[in-house]
């Protein structure tokens, strides 16, 4: 890929590159290890919800599940607006909209379609709802979520968050486009001004939508209109992606964070995660304030260990259990709703209504995990590993 030199405001603040944390090797690696952090957290909160009852599951679960989608829509935003954000700043031709949607069509797709049809065929175990065709179609074309009684009554309920980071995709090039044209007769610093603005501005809005929304309906899912469906899960998780892209222009522009200001971003990212085992989950200010602050926790800590506040993160997000775990994270997450709910009724886990015994409990967690990995690893090596494959031929050579 050619990408033109940075300009000369952005060299004054270029930190050495034999420590640059804003090396593109060191952005995926982190990247890939927070990933596979936030799908194992939301695996985790699945299992505590078939296996611990109300009083002993608590927020746990919805925390952690809670802060692993925040987090991937903060990578969303981090890694695919940097070749966008340096076009903005005139370092580098637009990027090929061609080329991207190729790209993410072989990152994203195959796998996918493959886990909708297996959790569809399977579906029948745990779910008492026909699947339609209609079901299955809208997902996969990724546009269930426009249709609320596919939301709430899902064959695979994680899959949700599939058709917000598309709309994302489609957003981002288009979005990129218009501020080219708006930027054209501006400066670099006020360009720089402009894009932060806009992530601010992107936040606050997204806010404002949900708390108005969160104020007019109250109503079961299945009562919600089709609107407010589209409004909620695609504009109104606009904020972990400004998040993510503020992220971004942080490192296109390599600015110089003194330790300090770094050591304080990882004890805000940690504060931001406690926090959100403290907010009443069924309250106007979670519905609208909730994903943000755990957007904001899960960007915090990726700066922080990227400037180099955990030292001991460097080596372990390198290391071969991290990488080969964040190699199957994304077949982990696609699969392994419909294998925990098989392996969890054949066990017998639904007779116990709630109450186990703590041994019981161990062997059907492990049960589930090793049952997800298992086919995680033959996803990952026969369907997502050739497809990986072609995406990374494809490269930018041209403007």
């Amino acid at each position: 890929m050619q990408i033109a030199q940075e300009p000369a405001a952005a060299d004054i603040t270029k930190e050495p590159s034999a420590a640059d944390p804003y090396d593109h090797r060191a952005r995926l690696a982190y990247a890939d290890a927070f990933r596979a952090a936030a799908i194992f957290a939301v695996a985790a909160a699945h299992v505590m919800v078939r296996l611990l009852p109300a009083e002993r599951y608590g927020k746990v679960g919805v925390v952690f599940g809670a802060w692993g989608v925040d987090c991937f829509f903060v990578l969303s935003g981090f890694l695919l607006a940097r070749p966008y954000l340096e076009a903005i700043l005139g370092t580098r031709p637009f990027p090929s909209s061609k080329l991207f949607f190729a790209r993410r069509f072989y990152r994203i797709w195959p796998l996918y379609a493959a886990a909708v049809v297996f959790s569809a065929l399977g579906q029948g175990l745990h779910h008492t709802h026909h699947v339609a065709l209609a079901d299955v179609l809208t997902h996969l074309t990724m546009t269930h979520n426009f249709f609320p009684q596919y939301i709430s009554s899902s064959f695979n309920g994680p899959l949700w968050t599939m058709p917000v980071d598309t709309d994302f995709y489609l957003l981002l090039p288009l979005t990129a486009v218009a501020v080219v044209g708006l930027t054209k007769s501006l400066g670099s610093k006020q360009r720089v001004t402009l894009l932060f603005s806009l992530c601010a501005a992107a936040t606050i809005g997204s806010l404002i939508l949900r708390a108005v929304l969160g104020a007019l309906f109250t109503a079961d899912i299945d009562d919600i209109p089709l609107y407010f469906t589209l409004f909620r899960n695609v504009f109104g998780m606009a904020g972990p992606f400004a998040v993510g892209i503020a992220l971004g222009l942080l490192a296109v522009l390599r600015v110089k964070v003194p330790r300090p200001a770094v050591a304080g971003a990882l004890g805000a990212g940690i504060v931001l995660g406690l926090v959100l085992f403290v907010i009443p989950q069924a309250s106007w200010f979670a519905g609208t304030f909730y994903d943000v602050i755990g957007a904001l926790s899960a960007g915090l800590l990726l700066f922080a260990c990227l400037r180099g506040a955990v030292p001991a993160a460097d080596a372990l997000v390198r290391s071969k259990p991290v990488v080969s775990l964040a190699a199957l994270a994304y077949a982990v997450y696609l699969f392994h709703e419909p294998v925990m709910n098989a392996i969890y009724n054949a066990l017998g886990g639904h007779k116990f209504g709630g109450h186990y015994p703590l041994l019981f409990d161990l062997e059907l967690s492990l049960g589930m995990l090793l049952g997800t990995l298992a086919v995680a690893i033959v996803a990952h090596n026969l369907i997502e590993q050739p497809f990986l494959r072609r995406k990374d031929a494809l490269r930018e050579t041209a403007a």
